[in-house]
C-alpha cells in the first residue's frame, strides 16, 4: 500500500543515522532519490478543484433560495461546507495537530 509521507521528515530522520555511520555519500544519493520522486498528488490542483465545487454549491444555494427551495438550499449549503472542510484538510496535509 502506498502512503503519502513527507520527504523532509524522512530526510531529517536519515541524516543523523547516516552521519553517525559516516556514510555521507549514501546520504547524498538517498536525498537525490527522494527528491527526484514525483509528488503523489498536486496539492494546489486538488484545492483548486475543491474550491470550484464549493463555489458551485454556493451558487446553487443562492439559486435555490431565490426560488424558495429551502431544503435544496440547505443541502447545497451543507455540500459547500463539506468542500470547505475538505480544503482545510488538504491544506494542512492531513497532519494531526
Amino acid at each position: 500500500m502506498d502512503k503519502l509521507i513527507s520527504a523532509n521528515s524522512i530526510i531529517k530522520k536519515l541524516i543523523p543515522v547516516l552521519v553517525e555511520k559516516g556514510d555521507m555519500c549514501l546520504l547524498g544519493k538517498i536525498i537525490t532519490i527522494i527528491y527526484s520522486e514525483p509528488a503523489a498528488f498536486d496539492k494546489e490542483k486538488v484545492v483548486k478543484g475543491l474550491e470550484f465545487w464549493k463555489n458551485y454549491s454556493i451558487e446553487w444555494v443562492k439559486k435555490y433560495k431565490k426560488d424558495g427551495c429551502e431544503e435544496k438550499a440547505k443541502q447545497s449549503e451543507m455540500a459547500a461546507n463539506a468542500y470547505g472542510e475538505a480544503i482545510k484538510e488538504v491544506e494542512k496535509g492531513g497532519v494531526e495537530e
